[in-house]
């Protein structure tokens, strides 16, 4: 135990250390990023986003939307090919995709959300389910249902926090669209 002795730390030599620290970080160019997260819209289907695009760019909304449609599926292969037509420079988006009904627990469904994922790398995934013209008003679907499709959106997203969303299940659409808007403003 004969090594050396402890050097004392004085206040003036905390305080020139800080004071570099100050410099460095005042002298260091400030990154211009927006505090607002891209947020991406895409459905597997014909005439859900939409709906939910018109919400989400309601009053007070003022995201960095964009619309890439229903049916992406569709489309997929060309952005594999040549790139999303998404502006990727505020960093990774949200990814809200946009189901009805059965399509939710469809292993097609969760290919396409799969590749669009793989694409956009999002942070966060979320699923809004809605239901289907015939669905029954006033009812969710069972727990049973709603576990499956969140392990198929987490399995299409793995690199992302997943959430599903039942919108229009057991409220008006309306209301349920007003409460996911205030989700993303």
């Amino acid at each position: 135990m004969g090594g050396r002795p402890a050097r004392k730390r004085t206040a003036a030599s905390r305080h020139h250390l800080a004071s570099v620290a100050d410099a460095f970080l005042s002298a260091s160019p400030k990154a211009e990023r927006s505090l607002r997260q891209a947020v991406v819209l895409a459905g597997p289907g014909v005439g859900v986003t939409a709906d939910i695009a018109a919400v989400l760019n309601g009053p007070g909304g003022g995201n960095h939307l964009h619309d890439l449609g229903d049916t992406v599926g569709v489309r997929l292969p060309r952005w594999e090919r040549e790139g999303l037509p998404v502006d990727r420079a505020a960093g990774a988006p949200v990814l809200v995709w946009c189901v009805r009904g059965a399509e939710a627990a469809s292993l097609v469904s969760g290919l396409a959300m799969g590749r669009l994922a793989a694409l956009l790398e999002p942070m966060v995934a979320t699923l809004v389910w809605l239901p289907a013209g015939d669905d029954p008003p006033g009812r969710n679907p069972g727990d049973g249902l709603k576990n499956r499709v969140r392990r198929l959106a987490m399995a299409a997203a793995p690199r992302s926090r997943v959430v599903v969303h039942c919108v229009g299940w057991q409220k008006p659409l309306t209301e349920d669209f007003t409460a996911l808007a205030a989700r993303f403003a």
